[in-house]
């Protein structure tokens, strides 16, 4: 079960681009297919290769209310 409430798309990355395209369809699944009902705004954390988005990712540990991805 995810939370009712807004759920943020973490981006390794800026704006634009692969990763805006990916978390727009992962958003448009998740609601077309119900599982989730909450607002998902993107979350941009670019720098470091990543590494910028992982700081943040490990500050937000146990708040359930992140998705992020990486290749």
């Amino acid at each position: 079960d995810y939370p009712p409430h807004t759920i943020k798309k973490v981006a390794p990355a800026g704006a634009g681009g692969v990763w805006y395209l990916t978390f727009r369809t992962v958003a448009k699944s998740l609601k077309d297919t119900g599982l989730v009902d909450a607002n998902m705004p993107v979350v941009y954390r670019p720098g470091g290769g990543g590494a910028v988005n992982l700081s943040y990712m490990l500050t937000q540990v146990g708040k359930g209310d992140l998705i992020s991805v990486y290749s």
